[in-house]
């Protein structure tokens, strides 16, 4: 994932993404051939995205996104455009925020490419019939995961040294059930953050569960601000993910 924010003076901040997932070639194997028949395929997602959002008035701000999403495996592709749209309400007590997102909103998805193509025999019990009448397999439509979150964030613990940040989000998938995270970040004199979180906590049959991670910042002294951070993430039987994110505000 790579993406980049800019403010546009008093009409808000745009911002334009892109994300990209591969599994890398895997080996095509066939009933007969169950080692492989010599061929390789490959299978990703690709998201392309641009985004607007606007402070309306000291504590309320909204954003939108629009995405072009495109899924492949081998010969075959599917695409798709969608919507999200997001709110956000800060308080002054605790810096207390609450915020709500509606994502995936989109067309539905439609694989479509040359392994779609066969050769078809419409009378295979008639003599002289024709075996090489060229025909197309029709792929079923699927809806993207249409996704509802809402979360709130505080700071209980707020000092010129150290601050406390808590956390909690709700996700209503319309493709699996629903879910809760929680999470956790201690920073130290806004340079050194130590986090902490347990992902899907109602959810016994996932595989997620308690999850680390830390950060570090460095401010130059014109306003530059770096900052990296990693996350460790075990997923039982689908072993341990590893996230490693770095960024430039400037």
């Amino acid at each position: 994932f790579i993406g980049l924010v800019t403010p546009v003076g008093r009409y808000g901040s745009i911002g334009v993404d892109a994300a990209f997932t591969s599994i890398g070639e895997m080996k095509v194997r066939t009933v007969d051939n169950p080692d492989g028949t010599g061929e390789y395929f490959d299978a990703g997602d690709l998201a392309i995205g641009l985004a607007y959002g606007k402070k309306l008035t000291d504590r309320f701000s909204f954003g939108v996104h629009g995405k072009y999403i495109q899924q492949s495996i081998w010969h075959m592709k599917a695409s798709s455009m969608a919507v999200d749209i997001g709110v956000l309400y800060s308080f002054i007590f605790k810096d207390i925020r609450i915020g709500m997102s509606v994502s995936n909103f989109g067309t539905d998805m439609k694989l479509s490419g040359v392994d779609v193509f066969i050769y078809h025999d419409l009378s295979e019990e008639k003599m002289g019939s024709n075996d090489k009448l060229p025909a197309y397999l029709e792929t079923t439509k699927y809806s993207l995961p249409l996704m509802f979150r809402i979360g709130v964030s505080a700071k209980p613990i707020k000092t010129s040294m150290y601050q406390l940040l808590v956390a909690l989000d709700a996700v209503h998938p319309n493709d699996n059930v629903e879910d809760i995270h929680i999470g956790a970040e201690l920073t130290f004199y806004d340079m050194i953050a130590v986090r902490t979180g347990y992902h899907s906590l109602t959810n016994n049959d996932a595989e997620g569960s308690l999850n680390f991670g830390f950060g570090l910042k460095y401010k130059s002294q014109d306003s530059w601000r770096i900052f990296v951070d990693y996350a460790y993430s075990p997923y039982g039987r689908l072993g341990d993910v590893h996230r490693y994110t770095l960024g430039v505000n400037f």
